[in-house]
């Protein structure tokens, strides 16, 4: 009822240890909130999983609708300085296996309009290439955007990506051989259909702008043999930029690279 909720006032906190969120177990979690009419405030999230640590750097807000059908609006902002990676890879079994990384993430909008803007500066990573294959990257960086509008349009955005990946001397891996690096940018469409049984998924939008560009510094070709565990056969030094533009139903592919003999 909106008049009860116009009125409503209450505080929470609350404590855990050794919690259990789907796939996830937290070491610790503590978590402290008020409620002024229909505004939640969130002033206290902290989330410990070995040695990984989330937090609020300020105050993070919810606002309940104040009609029926109305969606839920919010603005949070999470942040672990110093991620251990594992707790990603506890989510999503795909991801990074080792490595530490800064991640910052900021909620606003609400459920039906949202919009995610992340940031995150990853080190010494290594990446499940499937079985009991790695494969390392010394450096991993970007900052992305995903926002959707009330009618179901939206676009995901990947500004100053960066990967790089080290190459040691097999025979001193103190003695730095190679430095590849690949950077990207991307903004992709999105547009909201419905299925024949009713439910609505997200796609790529065919006739969206489109924009996808990578930039390579320098990527030794023996990396791309490494990282498919020798299956595939490649040897010299890639240098140049792909990238493609205008819809993805009318492409316009550009491209400029450089190929030279191994030293």
């Amino acid at each position: 009822d909106e008049g009860m909720l116009k009125d409503a006032v209450g505080s929470a906190t609350l404590t855990g240890t050794e919690v259990t969120l789907g796939p996830a177990g937290i070491k610790k979690l503590d978590a402290a909130a008020t409620l002024n009419g229909r505004e939640i405030t969130v002033s206290k999230l902290d989330l410990i999983r070995d040695e990984a640590t989330v937090d609020l750097p300020r105050p993070g807000k919810i606002t309940l609708p104040a009609n029926q059908g109305d969606p839920v609006a919010f603005d949070l902002t999470l942040d672990s300085p110093e991620t251990n990676l594992d707790l990603v890879r506890a989510c999503r079994p795909c991801g990074p296996r080792r490595g530490k990384g800064g991640l910052t993430v900021r909620l606003t909008g609400d459920m039906k309009a949202p919009n995610i803007t992340a940031s995150l500066e990853g080190q010494n990573l290594a990446i499940n290439m499937g079985g009991d294959r790695e494969f390392p990257l010394s450096r991993v960086s970007f900052i992305a955007n995903a926002r959707r509008d009330a009618s179901g349009n939206g676009v995901i955005e990947v500004d100053s990506g960066r990967v790089e990946h080290t190459v040691y001397d097999p025979q001193d891996r103190t003695k730095i051989l190679r430095e590849d690096a690949v950077s990207f940018d991307a903004a992709v469409p999105l547009q909201t259909v419905k299925t024949p049984k009713g439910t609505e998924i997200i796609r790529v939008a065919s006739d969206g702008n489109l924009k996808v560009k990578f930039g390579v510094e320098k990527l030794g070709l023996d990396t791309l043999s490494e990282a498919f565990g020798g299956k595939v056969r490649a040897s010299g030094t890639l240098t140049g930029e792909v990238s493609a533009g205008r819809t993805l139903r009318q492409p316009a592919l550009g491209r400029q690279l450089a190929l030279y003999a191994s030293e």
